[in-house]
């Protein structure tokens, strides 16, 4: 007699459901510790995420197993969240030849145009070359060779902020782009320049889609073939927006730069000499693609990362007048009052002021979850099976706020790295290293960020005497040391609007603007700014100097489109 096929399909229907509860339960005893989440494919710990500060729900749930290892499983994407240092460094760190992987994103990556950036590229032959040839120019010895557009950029602020205090905010983000333009290709950027809005939107898109589990077509790929126009095709249009203005961003300031070298008016740059440098014999269409690739590094990092930093300097000046007042007597024991100071002479001269620096970088963490690891084969660590693709998070917030470490964390507190004889206390743990990640995928930018953000600091301070901002009462504004709470952090402190990646995720502090300008930034220190303020022209069609020249044979190799 035959079987019924309906009950035979519901024995194996059961079966089938034993064995995968069996295996589930078996396999999950051997993860890291973490929420249980709802144990069905494609589901798991998805409706468990946190959508705000996701950075304090890691460490909560830490406390709250007892592990610093935590494992989730969000929609089928298996997460790892690494929430002390020790750890961190025993994975990404001593064995980052399988931690050195990155989540390939189809929304980031293909639809959005961002696989030129080094810090989304899988990592391979082709991240080696590019990181090596960036690397190589910007390591901490030779990146004095762009010291000077620092200062140029840290001295333009100045003198616009003498004029415009109120704008400060906008100055500060117009000038480190110009500052990476010009390292970068040795051009200018102009007020209201349509590529700087280009770049904000770029980088605006990137916050959003970097987020794992933003996009469904993350999961499930072949999304990406559905047609813009189709009800829940919402990403497409998007991603074409995105899409335009990383376009945008990474071939206007290349271009521009070889039209002005075609006619040898392009000042020195990193893009300029790479190309110089091209090997006539080899494929010349890679080494331009790898020289364009890297030359937007520049502007990439200093996007939001150092302005951010640059910003969360002056909130930390407003906040706590006392370090103000510390690192402008530094400044004036070097005499600075009359001469800027120079970050290669007078750097260690100025130890709390690179104290302050540090603290900057552990303060305001751009970044509290660096991004993501991806591991490459499956790996065993304290007993635990981390599996092979798992998305590895470093919990950087944790580390930088680890009282153990830093005691009032919260606290802005410069002391903290400097021994009782004022000089740097090597035994305290220098924040920077972990603010620009880890193991082999670190910041190759960490030292022009880092200068930049002394440089532009030591400016400011040299000049302005940073004052709380008066309210219609004439009484001071206490302004709040608040953050943005989506995946990138950055400081909300405005007696302006500063620009977030996530208004949605914003806390918005309701500032009334200064009464007076001055009353926020006064420059009264310097006693002679205008060697500062009345800079000369920088349009490089009317200097002799620093111009690259173009030789006849390297014309042919770089075809010029229209600007």
């Amino acid at each position: 007699m035959q079987g019924n096929p309906a009950v035979l399909l519901l024995l194996l229907t059961l079966t089938l459901c034993v064995y995968y509860a069996h295996s589930r339960r078996a396999r999950r005893a051997r993860l890291p510790p973490g929420p249980p989440g709802i144990p069905l494919p494609f589901v798991g710990n998805l409706f468990d995420m946190p959508s705000n500060s996701p950075w304090l729900t890691y460490l909560q749930w830490g406390e709250t197993y007892q592990t610093d290892i935590i494992y989730l499983n969000a929609g089928g994407t298996e997460m790892v969240i690494l929430n002390t240092l020790e750890a961190i460094t025993d994975l990404l760190e001593k064995r980052g030849s399988i931690y050195s992987g990155r989540f390939e994103s189809t929304m980031v990556n293909e639809l959005m145009g961002w696989d030129f950036d080094l810090g989304f590229i899988t990592y391979g032959e082709r991240w080696r070359e590019e990181r090596r040839m960036f690397s190589k120019e910007f390591n901490e010895k030779n990146i004095k060779q762009f010291r000077h557009a620092q200062i140029r950029a840290a001295n333009l602020l100045v003198g616009q902020l003498t004029k415009t205090p109120e704008r400060w905010h906008q100055l500060i983000r117009h000038q480190i782009a110009a500052m990476s333009l010009d390292i970068g290709y040795g051009i200018d950027l102009l007020e209201g320049d349509p590529w700087l809005e280009a770049t904000q939107l770029a980088n605006e898109g990137l916050a959003i889609a970097s987020v794992p589990g933003s996009f469904w077509v993350d999961s499930l790929p072949i999304l990406k073939y559905m047609p813009s126009w189709f009800p829940g095709a919402e990403f497409k249009r998007k991603a074409k927006v995105w899409r335009e203005s990383t376009d945008h961003m990474i071939n206007m300031p290349y271009e521009k730069m070889k039209k002005l070298m075609v006619q040898d008016l392009v000042r020195p740059s990193y893009a300029s000499a790479r190309l110089q440098e091209m090997d006539p014999n080899g494929d010349l269409q890679h080494q331009e693609h790898v020289i364009r690739n890297t030359a937007m590094e520049v502007n990439v990092g200093g996007a939001d990362t150092t302005v951010s930093a640059v910003a969360a300097f002056i909130l930390a000046m407003v906040k706590y007048p006392d370090v103000q007042r510390k690192v402008q007597a530094e400044l004036d024991a070097v005499g600075c009052r009359d001469e800027l100071p120079e970050f290669d002479e007078d750097n260690d001269a100025l130890p709390y002021l690179t104290a302050c620096v540090k603290e900057i970088f552990r303060w305001n963490q751009v970044a509290p979850l660096a991004i993501p690891h991806r591991l490459d084969k499956d790996d065993h660590y304290r007993g635990y099976i981390i599996p092979k693709n798992a998305l590895v998070f470093a919990n950087t917030w944790a580390v930088l706020n680890d009282p153990s470490v830093y005691p009032d964390p919260s606290e802005f507190r410069p002391e903290r790295y400097l021994g009782p004889d004022g000089k740097p206390d090597p035994r305290i743990r220098d924040p920077r290293k972990a603010a620009f990640g880890y193991g082999r995928r670190a910041c190759p930018g960490i030292h022009l960020a880092q200068s930049t953000v002394w440089i532009v600091g030591a400016t400011l301070l040299s000049v302005f005497d940073i004052e709380r901002p008066m309210d219609a009462n004439g009484k001071p504004i206490d302004i709040p040391a608040a953050f943005t709470t989506g995946f990138f952090r950055y400081s909300i402190h405005d007696c302006l609007v500063v620009e977030t990646m996530h208004p949605a995720n914003t806390v918005c502090v309701d500032i009334p603007n200064p009464s007076d300008a001055d009353s926020f930034l006064v420059p009264k220190r310097l006693s002679n700014p205008h060697p500062i303020i009345d800079l000369p022209s920088r349009n490089p069609a009317c200097q002799e100097d620093g111009v690259v020249a173009l030789s006849n044979a390297w014309r042919s190799t770089l075809p010029v489109q229209d600007v």
